[in-house]
């Protein structure tokens, strides 16, 4: 299972981005940094993580689990030709 909080600053409350990280075997203090409006991700300690702003201390705030996405639905296209006679409507 997987985990994701906000990476918040203590001095300006500010939110420097998003934590990821596995909980097999892991506490969370190694991880993947999401920066928002960048298309960056890190892989550090949480340690080494400082605001984005005023470079001050940062915590994690509202860890949330994250689901895994479903299996994908197969999608099939419809066949091409005329339809069977056991789906066409019954007329009459």
């Amino acid at each position: 299972m997987r985990f994701c909080a906000e990476v918040r600053c203590y001095l300006c409350g500010r939110i420097s981005g998003a934590w990821t990280w596995s909980s097999e075997g892991s506490s969370g203090e190694r991880g993947v940094l999401v920066v928002p409006g960048r298309a960056v991700r890190q892989v550090c300690w949480l340690w080494q993580v400082r605001c984005a702003h005023c470079g001050g201390a940062v915590f994690l705030d509202e860890v949330q689990p994250v689901r895994p996405l479903p299996n994908p639905l197969e999608w099939r296209p419809r066949r091409r030709g005329r339809p069977p006679k056991a789906a066409q409507p019954q007329a009459g």
